[in-house]
């Protein structure tokens, strides 16, 4: 997304130091060769400040009959408070433990719900949040997230659970901004590039089949 007169936003994210390189493993138990730092917003007010505003922009021009805004914990839980107040609806948390989900804050039960989180990877805490808010009776078929790393098995598993996702900041751009601004090497540049051929059987994993992932 571009705005009026500024730069592009991926740029402006990556000047916040974002894209993080190191030896990482995400929910999914998949390793990676860095990871996407949303918090790292936090320290930049300005930056922050525009990225809700498109996030909220988005909101009141699409999806308008939205009630309940429900951050997934803990990126989207710490992102997703400040959002929804900024369009003035009620705001619950979505943590995932080891004996289920526990929901804290507005009531979901009928009513349109928005999960929201700070970055998509494989999508399968999404989807996992979903079934979950559906099974409370909540009326879900859109979810919101600060980023996505565009993998196509994300957007397999999205198709299949029904929701239509978006997510104002595209990983590739921003890690290709990083490059641009020196702030990562053409090495670490070409490990992600490497990772994102096939994410599971980076660092030796073994490759599953899409209908088999989670």
């Amino acid at each position: 997304m571009i705005l009026h007169g500024q730069q592009p936003l991926p740029v402006v994210i990556a000047r916040t130091d974002c894209i993080v390189m190191g030896e990482y493993i995400f929910n999914s138990k998949m390793s990676a060769p860095f990871k996407f730092e949303a918090d790292a917003l936090f320290a930049h007010p300005p930056v922050w400040k525009r990225t809700l505003s498109v996030l909220q922009r988005f909101v009141e021009n699409h999806l308008p009959r939205v009630e309940v805004l429900v951050g997934i914990e803990r990126g989207g839980a710490h992102h997703g408070a400040a959002l929804a107040m900024l369009l003035d609806i009620p705001f619950a948390t979505l943590a995932e433990t080891s004996s289920g989900y526990k929901l804290e804050g507005a009531t979901v039960a009928d009513r349109s719900v928005l999960p929201f989180d700070d970055v998509v990877t494989t999508a399968g805490s999404l989807i996992r949040a979903t079934k979950f808010l559906r099974s409370q009776t909540a009326k879900v078929d859109r979810s919101l997230a600060i980023a996505d790393h565009c993998l196509v098995e994300a957007r397999i598993h999205l198709e299949k659970a029904k929701l239509f996702h978006e997510a104002p900041v595209a990983v590739p751009l921003v890690v290709s901004a990083a490059l641009g601004l020196g702030l990562i090497t053409d090495e670490d540049f070409d490990k992600i590039d490497t990772w994102r051929t096939d994410p599971r059987a980076y660092g030796g994993q073994r490759s599953l089949p899409l209908e088999a992932r989670v």
